[in-house]
């Protein structure tokens, strides 16, 4: 079983006055022994305690010393100063790894490898994942630098690695492809592609074969996820590149993944949430457009806790069984395009009597249209802190089929 440790950022008397915004953190007691990751979503508030003070936390508090990298930047150095006075706020000393598409050489630096070794955390900033590849890999086959030698040994040395964004994206690897770019519909329609090929445009779903750094290969992984609608794109991705398993993660939120030995537990910090898609028995059927069926999804809330060897949810205390009593659950007429509208229509299907709705593309021929259906596996969790209450469900079913 594995363990957890509460770190609480305020008191119990804050907590039940006001249903604090900063929620009590659940975090793993058995940091000295694991390999921790943790995937942030993109746009994280500048103060975003349950986030920043979590990773501050993991990679050693007072003590810590956090190496900055944001060769994904169009801006590096102004980003990592940005990073560095973030973490500065919260305690932690950090330094800038001067790596980037001016200095790819760097990477090569025994001096800056051995810096890269020393600390006690790494941060990944956001931007393009592509420019990470290019920094840290050389040649086609994407062979390791000595920089990239040194994260990943740092990383099966137990030390926490965070990224946001793109450097989300670059931490799956592994075996598993890194996403590039890609609208949900149009990743429906056309189906995902090695991002070598040609022509290439932003709209169509795009991958690195050869993903991102080797740190987690449990599934595709995908951010921004609910605000921009990436459900069809990671669905379409897993599939096409035959993973059983994807994972988003939302905005201003991050998921924390740690495998002790055998076991592996992940936990949710943030303002939202992560999905969880399984593909185990998703069936497919193309006459002539793709569509597929019977995909479990789990959405983690903040606060949530989830083994992954048993597959089973943990919320929080302060999170209920949710029983819907609403008559009707929401639909939509534009499921991927407006923002968090699939993740407002599942959370209104929990909280309503009813047992399916559904969801369109706005986009016509063809179309999709996403059905959600609760089975006598689905269970779902409600709770409040502050003026935010959050859903938590697990085993909904979703289908992506065309209709016209």
């Amino acid at each position: 079983k594995i363990k957890f440790l509460d770190i609480q950022f305020e008191t119990v008397n804050e907590m039940t006055a006001r249903m604090s915004r900063n929620l009590i953190l659940l975090l793993f007691a058995t940091i000295s022994c694991a390999e921790i990751l943790m995937l942030g979503g993109g746009e994280i508030d500048d103060n975003n305690k349950d986030i920043w003070g979590s990773f501050v936390k993991l990679a050693g508090g007072s003590s810590a010393n956090i190496a900055i990298i944001t060769s994904a930047s169009a801006d590096p150095s102004g980003s990592g100063t940005f990073y560095i006075d973030i973490l500065k706020a919260f305690g932690a000393k950090s330094f800038w790894v001067p790596i980037d598409l001016n200095h790819t050489e760097n990477a090569e630096s025994p001096q800056i490898a051995a810096t890269i070794t020393e600390a006690t955390g790494i941060f990944f900033g956001g931007g393009d994942q592509s420019r990470l590849i290019e920094c840290f890999t050389r040649n086609a086959t994407q062979d390791p630098t000595l920089a990239l030698k040194a994260i990943v040994a740092q990383y099966h040395s137990n030390v926490v690695i965070a990224g946001t964004s793109a450097g989300t994206a670059i931490q799956a690897g592994g075996g598993v492809p890194m996403v590039t770019s890609g609208m949900s519909y149009f990743a429906l329609r056309d189906g995902a592609v090695p991002w070598t090929q040609t022509p290439i445009d932003e709209d169509d779903l795009m991958y690195d074969p050869l993903g991102g750094f080797p740190l987690f290969n449990l599934g595709t992984v995908d951010m921004h996820f609910s605000e921009r609608g990436r459900q069809g794109r990671a669905i379409r991705l897993a599939h096409d590149t035959n993973h059983v398993y994807a994972f988003g993660v939302d905005q201003d939120t991050a998921l924390i993944f740690q495998k002790t030995g055998d076991d592996v537990a992940f936990h949710v910090v943030g303002s939202a949430g992560a999905y969880i898609f399984d593909l185990t028995w998703a069936v497919t059927r193309s006459d002539p457009h793709w569509s597929i069926y019977n995909i479990s999804a789990t959405y983690l809330s903040s606060g949530d806790a989830y083994n992954w060897n048993s597959k089973k949810v943990d919320p929080p205390s302060w999170k209920a069984p949710l029983h819907g009593s609403n008559p009707l659950a929401n639909t939509s007429a534009d499921i991927f395009e407006i923002s968090r509208d699939f993740t407002n229509v599942a959370w209104s299907l929990m909280e309503s009597t009813q047992s399916t709705t559904y969801g369109l593309t706005s986009e016509t021929n063809p179309q999709w249209r996403v059905n959600m259906k609760k089975t006598d596996a689905t269970k779902a969790w409600k709770g409040s802190r502050g003026d935010s209450s959050l859903i938590t469900f697990a085993s909904l079913q979703i289908d992506m089929v065309v209709v016209k």
